[in-house]
């Protein structure tokens, strides 16, 4: 009797299982491609977790789907044998797609419930899903979650060129024809697969500074104008700005101030050349001023560090100022967001001083000695045998500095010089008056040198008849194009910064220089010579517009 009753009751609990169903978990990883420092740079791989992606089961009864958690993990309940799971390199707000636009998935053999997807089944998809995944969720910690591009059409001239970004439709292509972010579109896309020769899909550093490029599209302004660009160039400050954040973006995020890009070349060997590294911190002797990226890098990596010092957190503090971008005024928010737009609303809430690093980088945001007098500008006694020997910073914004000389008879040459590569990008105004600067008397003036576009300094020469005092006004020059600047032979088109550091001559019988052409660009971004805008075919985390 016994015996029967413990039949009747596997008997009911097989019937209750058929209709119920049972609980089935599992753990999904992916191989992972990493690199060693060496100088072999072998290739290796490791499993790692899959987070936050979706799970699909199908049974025999209705179809369930899933996430699974920080560790990889998912679970369903109700589920009968046979029983198929589906892994998807996507969630609800991510999705990693092929050239047909199809979300990569990976399907586990019957009955199985966990996995480790390889590289041979796409786990190069299933990586650009969990950088995006934990960028998402690094920035959540930062109190930066869905944000869309709030920036209206009545304050953004590049708005009709702006996709209006969301970090909750975030579409990666991959592989795809090179490594970009597409603000026409809204959508990232990386090099990779069987036919490409560099391969982006595991190089987080590369991954996160593209996904840098969205961010700033989502929360902040960005008014890159796109072209090639290199670690090592002096470009735009708009692209300088652009490229250098993006940078920063995936130090911070990866907690590491190193970036590396690396390409294969000898897959059979499985080995690879390094294609760039180099530390945003430790910037070559030669990086300098607020038109390299590498230095815009150094200063918002500092920038983070200075706050993490003093008790904060430093990264949340940089990302609460790129997010105050879109409120400013739209003289700025115009087109003209670069690192000065940075010390401005960083300056403007009170965080720490970061003189000591601008310093490093030639860069100036503080205002001459003169002009700590009694808050006041005071003129500069200038010899008239040479160029003075001390730098002056235009800062603040309307800052005017004045110098008086009295000259001899005779013709002068007087001008203005940059100071350092670019002068931080600053174009200089210059007036000369007679007797009296209250009284205004301009008897010369000049805002680019030999009239001349690509020109960032002035000057003119002057035949004086007496010994009276002159005046010399030197100040920033803004002409009435909406990108006020230099470097193109029919229009204003790059852009002149809002501070800089320059120098002034005054010399008999001296010789106006030859305009100054602002440094080209070597092309490439971390690495690659990127070939047309919209595209980096050499493979280096570069942002083309």
């Amino acid at each position: 009797m016994r015996n029967l009753s413990i039949l009747f009751i596997s008997f009911i609990l097989t019937l209750l299982n058929q209709c119920l169903g049972e609980d089935i978990s599992g753990l999904i990883r992916y191989e992972k491609v990493t690199y060693d420092d060496s100088q072999t740079n072998k290739i290796n791989t490791v499993n790692t977790v899959l987070p936050g992606a979706r799970v699909s089961i199908s049974h025999a009864g209705p179809t369930q789907s899933t996430t699974t958690d920080a560790n990889g993990n998912y679970q369903f309940g109700g589920i009968t044998a046979p029983y198929t799971i589906t892994v998807y390199s996507s969630n609800n707000s991510i999705i990693v797609r092929n050239r047909n636009e199809t979300t990569y998935s990976y399907q586990l053999s019957q009955n199985s419930k966990s996995a480790v997807i390889s590289v041979a089944n796409n786990s190069g998809a299933f990586n650009i899903y969990t950088k995006m995944y934990e960028a998402k969720m690094w920035l959540a910690e930062k109190g930066i979650t869905s944000i869309s591009s709030g920036v209206s059409s009545a304050t953004d001239s590049f708005d009709d060129y702006r996709y209006g970004t969301s970090l909750n439709n975030i579409i990666v292509n991959w592989p795809s024809d090179g490594t970009y972010y597409d603000p026409e579109n809204g959508q990232l896309s990386f090099l990779g697969g069987s036919e490409e020769t560099d391969h982006d899909e595991f190089d987080d550093d590369i991954i996160l500074h593209e996904f840098g490029h969205l961010l700033m599209d989502a929360i902040s302004v960005d008014h890159s104008q796109g072209g090639p660009h290199s670690i090592t160039d002096h470009i735009d400050m708009r692209l300088a700005w652009s490229e250098g954040v993006a940078s920063y973006v995936s130090a911070a995020i990866r907690n590491d101030s190193n970036l590396v890009d690396t390409t294969y070349t000898d897959t059979s060997l499985n080995a690879l050349t390094r294609g760039s590294n180099y530390d945003i911190n430790d910037p070559a002797s030669s990086i300098q001023e607020s038109t390299n990226e590498w230095a815009v890098s150094y200063i918002l990596w500092n920038a983070q560090q200075a706050e993490d010092l003093s008790g904060n957190d430093g990264a949340a503090r940089v990302f609460s100022v790129l997010t105050q971008f879109e409120n400013l005024p739209s003289s700025v928010s115009n087109s003209q967001i670069s690192l000065d737009t940075f010390h401005d609303v960083w300056s403007s809430n009170s965080y720490t001083d970061l003189n000591s690093y601008y310093s490093e980088m030639k860069m100036s945001y503080e205002k001459d000695f003169s002009e700590i007098i009694e808050g006041q500008e005071v003129p500069v006694p200038v010899s008239t045998t040479g160029t003075m020997s001390n730098t002056q910073t235009l800062y603040p914004y309307s800052d005017v500095d004045y110098y008086s000389f009295n000259p001899a008879p005779g013709t002068y040459a007087i001008q203005t010089h940059l100071a350092g590569r670019t002068g931080n990008g600053i174009l200089t105004s210059l007036k000369l008056y007679k007797g009296s600067i209250a009284n205004e008397n301009i008897i010369a003036t000049n805002n680019q040198i030999g009239e001349s576009r690509v020109a960032q300094t002035s000057g003119f020469e002057v035949t004086f008849t007496d010994r009276a005092t002159y005046y010399a006004a030197v100040s920033r020059f803004n002409s009435s194009s909406a990108n006020y600047g230099l470097n193109a032979p029919g229009d204003y088109t790059s852009t002149a910064g809002s501070y800089g550091s320059y120098k002034l001559s005054v010399e008999k019988d001296g010789v106006l220089s030859i305009p100054i052409t602002p440094t080209g660009s070597s092309g490439g971004s971390i690495a690659g010579s990127p070939s047309t805008p919209g595209s980096d075919n050499g493979g280096g985390g570069c942002l083309l517009r």
